[in-house]
């Protein structure tokens, strides 16, 4: 009879994948400028978005409680996008559309691969 020899096992890397997306951000003031961000798979959108230096409102650092984070996604990736239902709420009493999401509660997935995400922060101006 055989015994069971234990082997060492060597743990494979897990392998890491970037996701390449714009960020059309639009000031106060009226102002936009267009970034492009590089981001890893399952870090959220807020951590993405503050890594590439792109001003972002975040008051309760990130708690899916203040909803200042919001942004507009094109309705492809919005249906792409898990919501829950506190995320939802905080949008809708916020008076934030379809479309919208945190983005401290958005994971940075494939699908949003080569998307355009808003920002906007002008009361005056019109998101496209």
């Amino acid at each position: 009879m055989q015994r069971f020899v234990a082997r060492s096992l060597s743990v494979l890397p897990v392998r890491s994948f970037s996701v390449s997306f714009k960020v059309k951000y639009t000031d106060s003031k009226g102002n936009v400028k267009n970034y492009d961000v590089t981001a890893p798979e399952e870090s959220t959108l807020l951590d993405a978005i503050k890594s590439a230096a792109i001003p972002i409102q975040n008051r309760c650092g990130g708690n899916c409680t203040c909803g200042t984070c919001a942004v507009l996604m094109s309705p492809a990736l919005s249906d792409q996008t898990l919501m829950t239902a506190k995320e939802s709420g905080l949008l809708r009493r916020r008076g934030k559309g379809k479309g919208y999401h945190l983005a401290c509660q958005s994971i940075v997935t494939s699908f949003m691969e080569d998307e355009t995400i808003e920002i906007n922060y002008c009361r005056k101006c019109a998101v496209s």
